[in-house]
């Protein structure tokens, strides 16, 4: 994040780190946000530098305010960094954020470089002044009282990290607050200013509200619903703003998959909107079971090589179809998440490589039965229909580490070594149904190769973003 600061002094543009600076060595050990204040003439460079540097731009779907956005990034040992970038000294009560004020160019006018992180933030008079605009500001209703005092501890901090006597803040900046500090509560010690001085306040910066004082009530109801039912029941987190993306992590039986997918959903998973979905086996266990009592009892080692010349009969034909309208329907359930703004990471992805992993298995010709060749068609069918990932990694092992990892894991109908050794060999060739494919040497330590694979799934991220966010 430091490395990332210093550029954009390099290319001139300006930041401040304007609020919870008491917060500033968590922010940078990735354990925080870091609430900065930039130009709003810079945006677009701003923007720009922070892809070009692999920083990923969400959106908050609960709480979108004018002229704030998110920058996200994960470096090579996984530690995640978040930038809560203003282009606008946005702020308010913490749910609605209804004041753009006028100061932006007077806060970074008076930021000073912090020697101990080696990044700009206010000097002790601006940070004093631009608080108790905002303990004014967020204590102007019961709802934004309460959350006030949910947080009064680290309110507490970053006043006391001003070391600024009130009555020097009389006469400066572009708010003259002269009339309102001996009422704020931080004369002496720290406490709430009355409710009627904070209702005074606001009314008196009415010009910067960005909605009617008559809706205030109505949003922060709304606001209060929405959040809660976001809580309760969807639960989503920080979204694409525009499409999102599925990502595939495929391969052979043994390859890692299942730890892979587990450590990115970790991952990602705790910032942001993530799902994750299974294609290889869509139905779960219950109609896995079922359908295995409807396929053919015989699993064959080499299904390629067992099935020349035959047909597949009826019970494993109707198991086919079967579960190629699940991965029909499944995929089609991720690929509607990715277009709403999610990151969809899925276990496999369907393939048209006839008798492979994940791909149609129906075999019949002229001597078939109707019902054969129909089933045989609209499986076929089934398959073309599937949407394409976004990107698929092809984890690549040996047969040897494969058949190791096969059998030290729990799972629910595991492969015999034969299976694996089969499956490996009879799955080089797979091509699942992907805008772009990556090959993933995944031989040797586990972490050391989970971060490398972390880190190009998120530089991957960030193209893939950049360009749908460009057309």
């Amino acid at each position: 994040m430091i490395n990332f600061l210093n550029m954009l002094d390099e290319e001139d543009i300006k930041y401040v780190s304007w609020k919870n600076n008491h917060e500033l060595s968590e922010a940078l050990n990735g354990n925080s946000d870091l609430d900065i204040l930039v130009g709003s003439i810079c945006q677009i460079r701003f923007s720009r530098l922070a892809q070009l540097h692999g920083w990923l731009q969400l959106e908050n779907p609960i709480a979108r305010f004018p002229s704030v956005s998110h920058f996200y990034r994960i470096s090579a040992t996984g530690e995640i960094f978040h930038l809560h970038v203003y282009f606008e000294v946005v702020t308010g009560e913490s749910w609605l954020k209804e004041f753009i004020l006028p100061l932006k160019e007077f806060l970074i006018s008076n930021r000073v470089m912090c020697p101990e992180y080696n990044l700009w933030v206010l000097n002790n008079k601006a940070q004093a002044y631009i608080f108790l605009i905002r303990q004014f500001l967020k204590t102007g209703s019961l709802m934004s009282r309460f959350l006030y005092w949910k947080e009064s501890d680290s309110y507490r901090s970053e006043w006391l990290l001003c070391k600024t006597s009130c009555e020097t803040l009389c006469g400066i900046g572009p708010i003259i607050l002269d009339s309102y500090v001996n009422k704020s509560g931080l004369s002496e010690g720290f406490s709430v200013p009355r409710f009627l001085d904070s209702i005074k306040f606001r009314f008196a910066l009415l010009n910067y509200c960005r909605f009617s004082v008559f809706s205030l009530p109505v949003l922060r109801f709304k606001s209060f619903v929405t959040r809660a039912l976001n809580k309760v029941v969807f639960k989503e987190k920080k979204k694409f703003s525009g499409r999102g993306m599925i990502i595939a992590i495929s391969g052979a039986d043994g390859a890692g998959k299942s730890s892979m997918i587990a450590g990115l959903n970790e991952t990602f998973s705790s910032f942001q909107s993530c799902f994750v979905y299974n294609l290889g086996k869509p139905q779960g266990r219950t109609i896995e079971f079922i359908r295995q009592l409807i396929a053919s009892k015989d699993r064959p080692i080499n299904m390629a090589r067992n099935n020349v010349g035959k047909n597949t009969d009826l019970k494993g034909a109707l198991a086919s179809v079967f579960l190629g309208f699940l991965r029909l329907r499944r995929a089609r359930i991720a690929r509607a998440k990715a277009d709403n703004g999610s990151l969809v990471i899925v276990d496999r992805w369907p393939t048209n490589n006839f008798g492979k992993m994940d791909s149609p298995k129906i075999l019949s010709d002229g001597d078939s039965s109707w019902i054969l060749k129909v089933m045989a068609q609209i499986e076929k069918y089934t398959y073309e229909k599937i949407p394409k990932a976004d990107l698929c990694f092809y984890l690549e092992v040996s047969i040897g580490t494969a058949v190791i990892r096969n059998e030290n894991r729990v799972k629910f109908g595991k492969e015999t070594k034969e299976e694996i050794i089969s499956r490996h060999i009879d799955n080089k060739a797979v091509v699942p149904l992907c805008n772009k494919i990556i090959n993933f040497k995944n031989e040797g330590p586990f972490n050391e190769k989970f971060f490398e694979l972390q880190s190009i799934v998120w530089q991957e991220i960030i193209m893939l973003n950049s360009r749908v966010n460009s057309y």
